[in-house]
C-alpha cells in the first residue's frame, strides 16, 4: 500500500504548493472524516493513495482556501451528483468523487483513447462543480455536479480551476504508481 501522504510532496510540487501544507490539509480531513486511515503506525498505516482519496484531498483543496471549511465542503462535494444525468455520461458515476476517481484512473464508459478528464472547476459556496473531458476529436464536454437541485445565483462568486495540464500530471503520476505496484 501507497500512502497518500507520500504523494503529497510530488503534488505539492506540481501544484506550486508547500509540502508541510497539503500535510496539514491531508490532517484535518483525516480529523473531520472525509479521508479513513488505515489504523496503526508505520508502514502500512495512513490514507491509502487512492483515485478516490487523492479526488477527495483535490475536492477539499477547490472547495475553500481554509481548511476547516473545506473539509466539510469536500465532503458534500463527493456526494454531488450529475446535475442533467442521472449517472455521468462519461463514466457512469453517481457522484462526483467517484466521477473524478475514474478520470484520474484513466478508464470509464469511453476509454481513455475516446476521452479523457481535462479540467475540474469547483464553484465556491455554491456546491456546484463541472468537470471537462477531452474528447478524441477535440470536443470539450462538459458535465456539472451539484449538491443541491437549486443553484444559487451570487453575483461574486469565486471559482477554483485545476487545469489540464495538472490533472494530467496527476493522471500520469497514479498509472506510474500503480504500474510499480504491480511489479
Amino acid at each position: 500500500m501507497t500512502a497518500l501522504k507520500t504523494y503529497l510532496p510530488t503534488l505539492a510540487k506540481d501544484l506550486g504548493k508547500s509540502t508541510e501544507k497539503f500535510n496539514e490539509w491531508l490532517r484535518a480531513l483525516v480529523a473531520g472524516k472525509a479521508l479513513l486511515p488505515r489504523p496503526g503506525r508505520g508502514p502500512g498505516s495512513g490514507v491509502e493513495l487512492t483515485a478516490k482519496s487523492l479526488a477527495t484531498f483535490l475536492l477539499a483543496l477547490l472547495a475553500s482556501d481554509f481548511r476547516n471549511h473545506a473539509v466539510e465542503l469536500a465532503k458534500m462535494l463527493c456526494k454531488a451528483k450529475p446535475t442533467k444525468y442521472r449517472r455521468c455520461p462519461v463514466t457512469g458515476a453517481d457522484n462526483l468523487r467517484d466521477a473524478i476517481a475514474i478520470g484520474l484512473e484513466g478508464r470509464g464508459l469511453l476509454d481513455s483513447k475516446t476521452g479523457s478528464l481535462w479540467q475540474i472547476i469547483v464553484f465556491r459556496g455554491r456546491g456546484v462543480a463541472t468537470l471537462y473531458w477531452r474528447m478524441a476529436d477535440g470536443e470539450i464536454l462538459p458535465i456539472a455536479f451539484s449538491t443541491t437541485n437549486e443553484i444559487a445565483n451570487d453575483l461574486f462568486a469565486v471559482d477554483a480551476v485545476l487545469h489540464g495540464a495538472a490533472v494530467e500530471k496527476i493522471v500520469s503520476d497514479l498509472k506510474l504508481l500503480n504500474q510499480d505496484l504491480a511489479k
